[in-house]
């Protein structure tokens, strides 16, 4: 299989499946336990259904949207993604430069192998930081400062990793001891967040009573999916 023979998402991760060592490819394509939710949320997205405005002609197609108050030329944006160098050399600047090259917002992950500054100096679209907030309030005090130096647009507070989940997928190809290793590797990798950031025990719990004590601070600032409706309520209720 080949480059070319890719396309759409399913020929895609059947080619990365065939190039990526198989702890990589699992760690990309796998999640906790039975993997319930994965299948879920794989088959609400294909519930969606796009429904064109007809007879509204296509001289100027405009596909513009606004996201946190960001200006998007796209109805979608890219998500943060941690490690994106154990899969690909050139990680998170390839995937900044397609969304500036789209017009869209390109969101770098607590555990991205690029640093914020360099993504700030490299792409003029927005910029999204995905935060965990840890357990040592400096750092997490550093890491918003450091977003907001390199003029990043907005932060996705982490609420849902207090623990991590039960990946059955990773105890089976061992990528348990490849995490064993992750600091030196991500040393490796780059330098900039990846020495200072999330490992397990290092993150803390965060309530509602905590946000609502730091929300200036986050501003402007998205959450990342609650597993249910209640979570989204408490969210709403604290601003």
């Amino acid at each position: 299989m080949h480059l070319t023979d890719c396309h759409n998402t399913e020929h895609f991760r059947k080619f990365a499946k065939q190039r990526l060592p198989s702890p990589i490819f699992h760690y990309i394509d796998g999640a906790a336990d039975d993997e319930v939710t994965y299948r879920r949320n794989t088959e609400a997205f294909e519930t969606c259904d796009l429904v064109p405005n007809v007879l509204a002609g296509v001289e100027n197609i405009d596909m513009s949207t606004t996201v946190m108050g960001q200006k998007l030329e796209l109805p979608l944006f890219l998500s943060p993604t941690a490690l994106q160098r154990l899969f690909h050399h050139d990680g998170e600047r390839a995937v900044g430069k397609a969304a500036e090259k789209f017009g869209t917002m390109f969101g770098i992950s607590s555990l991205a192998t690029v640093s914020i500054e360099e993504i700030g100096s490299m792409i003029s679209t927005p910029k999204l930081f995905q935060l965990y907030v840890h357990k040592d309030k400096e750092l997490t005090k550093s890491m918003i400062d450091r977003c907001k130096d390199a003029n990043f647009e907005a932060m996705a507070l982490t609420v849902d990793t207090i623990v991590g989940g039960n990946r059955e997928r990773d105890l089976h190809t061992g990528l348990p001891l490849l995490q064993t290793h992750l600091r030196s590797l991500l040393v490796l990798l780059r330098t900039g967040v990846g020495s200072e950031l999330f490992f397990p025990g290092q993150i803390r719990a965060f309530s509602t009573k905590g946000f609502r004590s730091r929300r200036d601070q986050y501003s402007p600032i998205g959450r990342r999916l609650f597993q249910h409706y209640a979570g989204s309520i408490y969210g709403l209720e604290s601003g």
